[in-house]
């Protein structure tokens, strides 16, 4: 049976249209679930913010932080395919327009009567999709009459930031070049060095999160102490100081004895004898007699107890100390000891 010339006119027409139809469900398929809303409403979503398109031009559109670019694609003179990106991402997308024949099954309700749309979920949430649509009329999509993107505004953690500064109690004017290292919780999370006032300064810390400074570097026999002492928090948009002052060490200035022997009956064998030097009963130090009769002992603390004992000397004497017992030295000076010998008595 042949077919006449309108038939094939016909078929083609036909052929054309299922062509069309599968070419925009193959291009322009959105990768979000979809789920039919019957209502006049647009859904509501807790703890979402909700930014409404209306109506629905090609543009770029912004809310707060939020910024989102959208296209729509034209089908048989109507706005029917909606391609969009954002900066943050989207949790759903309502696309408004058209109306049930009849109430789906699974359809969200947001109120009366047979309007509705398609609302597009994503799972992990995205930040662009295509080929979203509103409702279908015999497979064929009906016109958008506005779209709605629902998103969260990230959690922003605010920064602190502390500023160590560096001073010295005896005027000490060195301040730069000195290095403090930050710590969290032990681990090291930032390092620098003072400038010429002697500070430095750690930006973008977090709140809340116990910190430590500690010098090095610096010059020697200096002691520091921090102000506050210990761990520390900083405040979101606020500087918190630090105070680090360093006072000299106290330095401990020795001094010396020296022992000096003679004999009362002229005796001149004054050199070689022993001298040993005792702290609290412990030996400290040990050394003989010169041709003067003379033995040093130095760089010994001042307020320390000590005491001299004589021996290897000539027999038949007797060692009078002056002063007797245990004596103390003074910083920066020699304290004298005498040891008088004299001959004991034959009896």
């Amino acid at each position: 049976m042949k077919m006449s010339t309108l038939h094939k006119q016909k078929l083609l027409a036909i052929l054309i249209i299922f062509a069309m139809l599968f070419t925009y469900s193959s291009v322009f398929a959105a990768s979000g679930s979809q789920k039919p809303v019957c209502g006049g409403k647009d859904p509501e979503f807790t703890g979402y913010e909700a930014l409404k398109i209306d109506p629905p031009d090609d543009g770029d559109y912004t809310q707060d932080d939020f910024e989102v670019s959208v296209w729509f694609s034209v089908y048989e003179n109507t706005k029917a395919y909606l391609e969009w990106e954002s900066n943050l991402p989207v949790k759903y997308v309502y696309v408004k327009g058209g109306s049930h024949d009849e109430e789906p099954e699974n359809c969200i309700k947001t109120g009366n009567g047979n309007s509705g749309g398609y609302l597009y979920t994503y799972g992990n949430n995205a930040t662009s999709d295509s080929g979203l649509t509103a409702l279908l009329n015999k497979g064929n999509p009906q016109e958008i009459s506005h779209v709605t993107f629902y998103y969260k505004i990230p959690d922003i953690v605010t920064k602190g930031s502390v500023k160590v500064t560096k001073t010295f109690t005896d005027g000490n004017t060195n301040l730069s070049g000195i290095t403090f290292t930050l710590y969290d919780d032990g681990v090291q999370v930032g390092q620098d060095t003072t400038d010429s006032n002697g500070e430095v300064t750690f930006t973008n810390l977090t709140p809340g999160t116990a910190y430590t400074v500690v010098e090095s570097g610096g010059p020697s026999n200096y002691t520091a102490t921090y102000n506050p002492a210990g761990a520390f928090e900083v405040v979101a948009d606020q500087t918190t100081n630090i105070g680090v002052s360093n006072a000299p060490d106290t330095v401990v200035t020795k001094g010396s004895v020296k022992v000096t022997k003679t004999f009362t009956d002229g005796n001149t064998n004054l050199s070689g004898i022993t001298f040993t030097l005792y702290d609290d009963g412990v030996q400290v130090g040990q050394d003989t007699t010169d041709s003067n009769g003379e033995v040093t002992f130095t760089n010994l603390t001042p307020g320390t107890a000590y005491t001299v004992v004589e021996s290897g000397g000539p027999s038949n004497y007797t060692a009078t100390y002056n002063p007797a017992g245990a004596f103390e030295v003074v910083a920066d000076q020699t304290t004298n000891i005498g040891v008088s010998n004299a001959p004991d008595t034959v009896v």
